[in-house]
């Protein structure tokens, strides 16, 4: 137990490491998996905004100069992204912060939530016993829109995650569930990093069972329940038929979505046998960027993350954690995931 707790110390004490993002193009060419190749980049970008929250990003249009400190936000493709809620829960002690934004462009809503910025946030982290676990929808105490019951026999979760849910999900579903109402057929994603990624399945499960079918994508997610919870949310978000059209269309638009990266470590955290994964997975093969579709493989529901084939040492990024253990993993999908442009020049 006192290994893992010094792993898991080290890990998150690193996970402060902001820098400007590497931009990742879409592909132009139909080439083998352009469609999700670019869905995976474009929710990176998406997700590493997030990581904006404590450097201006505030309401308003991405576009903004005073509103979004990255340059990629005055992209085409991102500065007409308005932002209608930003929410940081570490100012109150707790965890769990992100933004909701619409996409009227692509008709999209938005739930964004950041990886771990807070001393709060590592507590979460580590705070990995299994506790039972019960939807909230299923108490009827935050909304009484739910529209279907799937049974969570002996669900249990990680204890850190699961008081996000119990304490602060029930604000953000809430208001979440206006923007809804006000867009009826926009598309619900959310998306998270590492720690976002939790909070980003916790709550979609909500969604999912309200009848909103969201798409949810996370990058460098740990484990968040036990295997019956595994087998819950994939019967929830029909994963099975999900891993059909993926393989068929190369394409996804709902249910669970995870992507890992070669010798991240934190998709094996919890270092327990008990924490299973779920969703249908994307594996980039490839440390250093770019990231193509050739450096992309989908494993669907093979969910063995940590690659034991080690690449040869490298010098350490950080005391800490250093960069054989995948903290250059951990940052890096697509793009650098942590970061956040706060010089705004011209490219």
């Amino acid at each position: 137990m006192l290994m893992n707790l010094r792993v898991l110390t080290s890990i998150v004490l690193t996970l402060f490491s902001f820098g400007t993002p590497t931009r990742s193009a879409p592909v132009e060419s139909a080439g083998v998996g352009a469609n999700d190749y670019n869905k995976l980049v474009d929710y990176a970008h998406l997700t590493s905004f997030a990581y904006c929250l404590k450097r201006g990003l505030t309401k308003g249009k991405l576009g903004s100069t005073a509103n979004c400190p990255s340059k990629v936000c005055k992209e085409d493709r991102y500065a007409k992204v308005d932002i209608w809620e930003v929410f940081n829960f570490n100012d109150w002690g707790e965890v769990g912060s992100g933004y909701i934004a619409v996409d009227h462009d692509t008709e999209r809503i938005l739930l964004v939530f950041r990886g771990t910025a807070s001393t709060r946030d590592w507590f979460s982290d580590m705070d990995f016993k299994l506790v039972p676990y019960k939807p909230l929808v299923y108490s009827g105490k935050f909304t009484k829109e739910s529209k279907k019951f799937v049974a969570c026999d002996d669900c249990k979760v990680h204890r850190g995650f699961y008081n996000f849910l119990k304490k602060n999900c029930g604000g953000v579903l809430n208001k979440v569930s206006a923007v809804k109402k006000a867009h009826p057929t926009y598309q619900l994603v959310l998306s998270g990093h590492s720690l976002g990624a939790a909070l980003a399945l916790l709550s979609g499960i909500e969604f999912n069972l309200m009848g909103y079918q969201p798409l949810i994508i996370t990058y460098a997610g740990s484990k968040v329940g036990n295997g019956n919870f595994v087998d819950f949310t994939n019967r929830l978000m029909d994963n099975y038929t999900n891993k059909l059209a993926i393989s068929s269309s190369n394409d996804f638009k709902s249910g669970y979505v995870r992507v890992v990266h070669k010798l991240d470590i934190v998709p094996s955290l919890p270092p327990s046998p008990l924490f299973k994964h779920g969703g249908f997975e994307y594996y980039i093969d490839k440390r250093s960027l770019p990231h193509t579709p050739s450096d992309i493989e989908r494993r669907g529901d093979d969910f063995s993350t940590f690659n034991t084939k080690r690449e040869p040492k490298k010098p350490s990024l950080s005391k800490l954690w250093p960069d054989s253990m995948g903290k250059y993993e951990h940052t890096h999908y697509f793009i650098k995931i942590t970061g956040c442009d706060s010089e705004l020049k011209d490219s």
